[in-house]
């Protein structure tokens, strides 16, 4: 990989589901709009975007790379990790590809993801062995006003912390 990470500022997308026609959720197109306006500031953004669910033969990054290039990010900032299909595998694939560019491992990596899902990522970028720093997500904590789906997903991101963690972990020890 070509890109230059001296003095750039990584900014770790995490995806979210697609609809079955390979289009964007709304909490995907809020995650890269929480990101494009946190690299407006930010010291030559670089976007990393993570997700390998198709759908209509489109993968989460693929879509969010789209995104990206219409909200005017040149495609040498924009970098794709399309093959993961969870929160754990993202952060593996993501860990490869921050190596091969050669980021610092004291630097900070901004990630950006819903509210519900920032203490999972924080969690894993950290066991990881990165600095994770959370991009301000300014939309609703949760994508329902069902106070049943919500706690459901509250319960889901205690469980997979715990479990991607553990994954996690066990990833460092053996590679």
């Amino acid at each position: 990989m070509q890109h230059q990470t001296e003095n750039s500022s990584i900014i770790l997308i995490f995806g979210a589901a697609l609809r079955p026609d390979g289009t964007p959720s709304p909490s995907l197109c809020n995650r890269v709009s929480a990101a494009v306006s946190f690299g407006q500031n930010a010291a030559r953004p670089l976007y990393l975007v993570t997700g390998g669910v198709p759908k209509n033969g489109q993968t989460e990054a693929s879509v969010m790379a789209d995104l990206l290039l219409q909200a005017g990010v040149e495609s040498k900032n924009i970098l794709l990790e399309p093959t993961a299909s969870d929160t754990a595998a993202s952060i593996k694939a993501c860990s490869v590809v921050l190596r091969q560019i050669g980021h610092d491992k004291s630097s900070p990596i901004h990630f950006c993801t819903s509210t519900y899902h920032i203490p999972r990522c924080a969690l894993l970028l950290r066991l990881a062995g990165w600095v994770p720093e959370k991009i301000p997500y300014p939309f609703s904590i949760f994508p329902s006003r069902n106070i049943f789906r919500n706690m459901l997903i509250v319960g889901h991101e205690a469980i997979a912390s715990l479990w991607d963690g553990l994954l996690v972990l066990i990833w460092r020890i053996v590679r």
